[in-house]
């Protein structure tokens, strides 16, 4: 069975400046099997406008009401499909080819002791350890964003936006990112203006996001 974790919720202005209804809802996926948990992390669902079930205030908006649209608006066997390869890669790590500059770095494995500043690959993707821990397999970094960040080397250039889980993970002043907005046609280069920067680089956020033109 599919949990989910409801991150945070947005919402549209009304022509009076008053909050409208929520158009985004952020959460998380997990689903448990024995021992072992995977989770999908800031993952986002638009909410139409013509939805009709979140025609609501969203002051009256519960975390059931935004659980139960995501249900019916996200593809249930797509997201299971996802989880349940995240299992069977926890249960049995795979060995495989990511990028050139990944091959610098020792693959992820349980039970070995890592320190802050480690990088790891798993699943073709780079993280960096940032609390000090012996590997365990429930604990593979993209389910323990406590543990680990994302990590791809400044050589590689900027990469696309993550919606941040907290500090732990959050943008440095001056690191920038490729992101398309709701309101974009196509993506744009950002550039963070701020020290622990969580929001998403939007033209509501100029003074947190420079929007440094097409990418």
């Amino acid at each position: 069975m599919i949990s989910y974790n409801i991150i945070e919720t947005r919402f549209s202005v009304n022509p009076d400046g008053t909050p409208g209804r929520i158009n985004l809802v952020l959460w998380n996926a997990t689903k448990n099997q024995e021992t072992l948990s995977a989770t999908l992390s800031g993952r986002g669902t638009r909410i139409p406008g013509d939805y009709s079930p979140a025609d609501k205030p969203y002051q009256d908006v519960t975390e059931l009401d935004c659980i139960d649209w995501v249900i019916d608006l996200e593809d249930q066997t797509s997201i299971e499909a996802q989880l349940d390869a995240r299992i069977a890669e926890l249960a049995q790590p795979t060995v495989s080819t990511g990028r050139p500059w990944q091959e610098a770095y020792p693959l992820w494995a349980v039970g070995v002791a890592v320190s802050v500043g480690d990088i790891r690959i798993y699943e073709n993707t780079g993280y960096e350890c940032i609390q000090a821990h012996t590997t365990q397999a429930q604990w593979a970094p993209p389910v323990t964003p406590a543990l680990w960040k994302f990590y791809v080397p400044i050589s590689e250039g900027p990469q696309p936006w993550v919606q941040p889980l907290g500090s732990e993970d959050a943008y440095g002043d001056g690191v920038q990112v490729t992101h398309q907005p709701a309101e974009f046609t196509e993506v744009h280069l950002w550039t963070s203006l701020v020290a622990a920067n969580v929001w998403e680089p939007t033209p509501a956020n100029s003074t947190l996001w420079e929007d440094n033109g097409p990418f």
